[in-house]
């Protein structure tokens, strides 16, 4: 339950950011594209992973349905719109497929939470 609700907390200090890339990305050629990432251990946990720097965050959660892909649904979050192109440039020469940025913007920016 902890994991759970410090992984909600993390998606919470991301609302209003951009989306750069979601979908079935090899987290290790996410993860390399970006240097600069530092596990965020608090957040992470059986479920899900999260790396963060100043301006980007990657997350790693399972999907719910398990047929769905082995691998976790990678999801590339950016603070501002500079950092979001300059994120989607690296992954584009990383080999990320085109379909993750146009999930990605489907998506938007990150849903603000509400609790009325």
């Amino acid at each position: 339950m902890e994991s759970f609700i410090e992984n909600a907390a993390a998606w919470g200090d991301v609302q209003g950011w951009r989306y750069v890339a979601v979908g079935d990305l090899p987290l290790d050629v996410v993860l390399d594209a970006f240097d600069e990432l530092t596990a965020d251990v608090r957040a992470s946990g059986q479920f899900s992973g999260w790396w963060t720097a100043q301006d980007l965050t990657v997350v790693a959660q399972r999907y719910l349905n398990p047929a769905r892909s082995r691998r976790p649904q990678v999801s590339v979050v950016a603070r501002t719109r500079g950092a979001q192109e300059k994120a989607r440039h690296r992954l584009a020469s990383a080999g990320a497929e085109e379909v993750a940025f146009k999930a990605a913007e489907l998506s938007g920016t990150v849903s603000t939470l509400r609790l009325d």
